[in-house]
């Protein structure tokens, strides 16, 4: 699909201040970096074709990779109360969904992205001199993130949907 006929009000495009995000059900506004990839590896299936052309491609394996987190230092103390109850007194054993809205108001629809399984595998503090605010990123492994617009009254898969649907 095209978009030619997006409906922008003002010019305005989906920006930074325009998501909020949900981990593990609560809000969190000090988060000033969220990155992640997603690949789906396949492979070309050969067979006995005198050309040597494949005779197709196997469905492949979906993975998540490199998702971090950066946010304030006070953010990641809050993330490490609301974790430590999932986890029953340990942070880094909780399970949970990371759900990002973007949202731009009179827009045309609603991007959600669901990152669905996480789980801290890493962290890393900033500390510098300066006037700079201190930060923490925050590594985590997952296992699916799925991207969702939601339009008036319908629904349609993009980026990582697009992926996660081979499977099902």
């Amino acid at each position: 699909m095209s978009d030619l006929l997006e409906l922008r009000i003002n010019d305005a495009v989906y920006s930074w201040a325009s998501c909020s995000f949900l981990i593990a059900g609560a809000p969190f506004v000090g988060i000033t970096s969220i990155n992640y990839s997603e690949k789906r590896d396949r492979k070309v299936v050969h067979a006995a074709r005198k050309d040597g052309v494949g005779v197709g491609m196997t469905s492949g394996q979906y993975d998540v990779d490199g998702l971090s987190i950066t946010m304030l230092r006070s953010s990641f103390q809050r993330l490490v109360e609301v974790l430590s109850v999932i986890g029953l007194g340990s942070y880094g054993d909780a399970r949970f969904p990371i759900i990002i809205s973007v949202v731009e108001p009179r827009q045309a629809g609603t991007v959600l992205i669901a990152i669905e399984g996480c789980a801290i595998t890493g962290v890393k503090d900033s500390n510098a001199l300066g006037s700079d605010e201190l930060t923490t990123e925050v590594e985590l492994g997952c296992h699916l993130a799925n991207a969702e617009t939601a339009c008036v009254s319908t629904k349609r898969h993009q980026r990582a949907g697009d992926l996660r649907l081979a499977y099902e």
